[in-house]
């Protein structure tokens, strides 16, 4: 009390001359006191306000158990759900419903499947609810289901294998998680893609706009650079494969194979390069050197006169490439001109026939293009074109197609996650169709199928990220 009276006293002293005694009540310590806690309880107030009008349901990766979840549809329709019937058919009994809801499986090892949905927008609302979790509104498809939901495992966002898997992925994306065992997460990729990762189990599908993603968990191989993008090249090939370490990727992609069946195949390769090249060349001394940094290759099968294609990369020891140049050049200014056949008659009946052949019909130009040096070899109905930056390198048979990739600087990139794929390409539908023939039945195949529906080329990349190998593809309309 004698607190008080001095403190009053004082403040009385103090502005008694200059402020009239009514503001000089209102500014005694409780009434600052009480005027500051109003205020407090107004601002409290509005933040309570605007914490509600934004506050969205709890996403069911959120609210499932790490371990009892099967799978998980997020920003799915009724009609996405369908397409999954056949593997799960306790989603036949899922109710029409509108808009994009969020779906778990749920069920213990050995056990039944029951299902859960959820809205994780309160704009969008359940067709109904017979339960709910932590004052959220769910459907169930029986009450089992809540006695897994409710138990002392982590959710399933805090999951290893989800979480690596989830990573990246847009929170608006169509997304499938599948508890799967490691041969059905292989099965989901394009077979050449195999041998890139020992997987463990674990997939997840994604679809945004016209991307559509397979992720697959387990352990990735090490390999090293990556891949920018795609030249656009006209007329456009059927295929385009950009590769980071083409040299090491071809091991890899060889090494759980026979003895025997790499050598087979290393052969059939080889030959597919030497007719579409043309001469004879060694695999490790002529075609290998160029296929240890980073590159790409253009082809189209064509007709009549074989394949055209264009090859573009970086090459080490420039000295050594020159060499390899000059004689791919060489290859095809050795090649005979027009022949002649000269017959004689001897006397007594005796004939003779000379089979001769004229000079090459082979002609050459060089030229600068765009800071490259370009050299062109043609022999009438063969071409070899090749151009030279610094240790960057292209070689072709087609002279639009290299002179394309020379004017353009800035390629368009692959669609990824990281920007950094180590393998990416584009594909007619067509060459797109046969390359996942053995992905028919699995997981990942309704996923890329629908892609070709609109018959437009894909452009699709990979990237193996820690613990994730990502398959990406999008139709693109051309340039």
């Amino acid at each position: 009390m004698a607190l008080y009276r001095a403190l009053s006293l004082t403040t009385e002293k103090h502005f008694s001359p200059r402020i009239p005694a009514m503001i000089t009540f209102s500014l005694s310590p409780w009434r600052l006191v009480l005027l500051a806690l109003c205020g407090s309880l107004i601002v409290l107030g509005g933040a309570i306000a605007a914490i509600v009008a934004l506050w969205q349901p709890s996403s069911l990766q959120s609210i499932l158990p790490g371990q009892n979840t099967t799978a998980l549809f997020s920003n799915v329709t009724r009609e996405d759900l369908r397409q999954w019937g056949d593997r799960f058919p306790v989603l036949r009994s899922v109710p029409d419903f509108d808009g994009r809801l969020e779906l778990g499986i749920l069920g213990a090892p050995g056990g039944p499947y029951g299902w859960i949905l959820s809205s994780p927008y309160k704009d969008i609302p359940l067709p109904d609810a017979n339960g709910d979790f932590h004052g959220q509104d769910v459907l169930l498809s029986d009450s089992g289901v809540m006695n897994l939901m409710t138990g002392k495992d982590s959710r399933l966002k805090t999951n290893d294998v989800f979480r690596e898997l989830s990573r990246g992925i847009s929170p608006t994306a169509t997304l499938i998680y599948l508890r799967s065992n490691a041969d059905e997460s292989l099965m989901s990729l394009p077979s050449a893609l195999r041998p890139f990762v020992h997987a463990s189990g674990g997939l997840l599908l994604s679809k945004e706009g016209a991307t559509a993603r397979i992720r697959v968990f387990g352990v990735t191989k090490d390999l090293d650079g990556s891949v920018s993008g795609d030249t656009p090249l006209s007329p456009p090939p059927e295929m385009t494969l950009s590769l980071a370490a083409p040299s090491q990727m071809l091991d890899l992609s060889l090494a759980n194979l026979p003895a025997a069946e790499q050598a087979i195949r290393r052969g059939q390769l080889l030959k597919k390069i030497n007719d579409t090249l043309g001469g004879e060349w060694s695999m490790p001394y002529d075609i290998l050197p160029l296929l240890k940094n980073p590159a790409t290759l253009h082809l189209s099968t064509g007709t009549g006169s074989g394949p055209s294609f264009a090859f573009q990369g970086r090459v080490s020891d420039m000295r050594d490439a020159n060499e390899r140049l000059a004689a791919f050049h060489e290859s095809i200014r050795g090649r005979a001109g027009a022949g002649s056949v000269t017959s004689r008659t001897f006397e007594r009946g005796f004939t003779s026939t000379i089979v001769g052949s004229g000079p090459s019909q082979a002609q050459e130009r060089k030229y600068s293009l765009h800071g490259w040096t370009v050299h062109e070899t043609t022999d009438g109905g063969r071409s070899l074109v090749t151009a030279v930056r610094g240790r960057d390198i292209v070689i072709g048979n087609r002279k639009e197609w290299v002179e394309d990739i020379v004017a353009d600087e800035t390629p368009e990139p692959f669609p990824s996650l990281s920007g950094n794929p180590v393998a990416g390409g584009a594909l007619s539908p067509a060459l797109f169709d046969q390359w996942t023939t053995d992905m028919r039945g699995s997981a990942g195949w309704p996923w890329l199928s629908a892609l070709l529906e609109n018959g437009k080329s894909l452009v699709w990349s990979v990237e193996m990220d820690r613990n994730v190998l990502t398959l990406s593809v999008e139709t693109r309309n051309e340039r």
